[in-house]
């Protein structure tokens, strides 16, 4: 899975692409899906919390990932961020408003009111995800860094058996 995660965020960077979580997520769950349905997937808003380091001023990213059964195991999960944007920011991942708030520092003037609604609207977006309905209405991009991934799959296979 690690494989198909860095292939995702190659693409990704050498793109330049951002702002494209719900993609992204329907992507790589898709994948686990059909490939490791015994981790039982599960598409799950969160907030990206990362500090800017020009800045020192906070970063807040409402945002998509997938949660996954950790082999072995029914209870302990997993969540791995199918985005490159993100997962290069070196931040901290909130599951819930609660968790997101406490990160802000008491000082700070972030207003938090439109991260929380976006927040709100990622969950409806990964309830559809979860249950099988395709929320992304781009599937260009979709496509696009399906080709990419099955393309390097099928060349890291033929290197492995040369």
């Amino acid at each position: 899975m690690e494989f198909l995660i860095n292939l995702m965020w190659d693409f990704q960077e050498s793109k330049n692409i951002t702002k494209m979580s719900i993609p992204n997520t329907q992507y790589l769950y898709d994948c686990i899906n059909i490939n490791l349905p015994e981790t039982k997937p599960r598409a799950k808003a969160v907030f990206c919390c990362a500090l800017n380091s020009d800045t020192q001023l906070m970063r807040i990213i409402p945002h998509l990932a997938v949660e996954i059964l950790k082999a072995d195991t029914e209870e302990k999960t997993l969540m791995i961020d199918p985005s490159y944007e993100t997962s290069s920011m070196d931040g901290i991942y909130c599951l819930t408003v609660y968790e997101m708030l406490n990160k802000i520092p008491e000082d700070s003037e972030i207003s938090t009111r439109e991260y929380i609604q976006e927040f709100i609207d990622l969950t409806k977006v990964a309830e559809k995800i979860n249950n099988g309905e395709r929320p992304s209405e781009d599937d260009i991009y979709y496509n696009e860094q399906a080709d990419y991934v099955d393309a390097n799959c099928v060349d890291a296979k033929l290197r492995q058996k040369n």
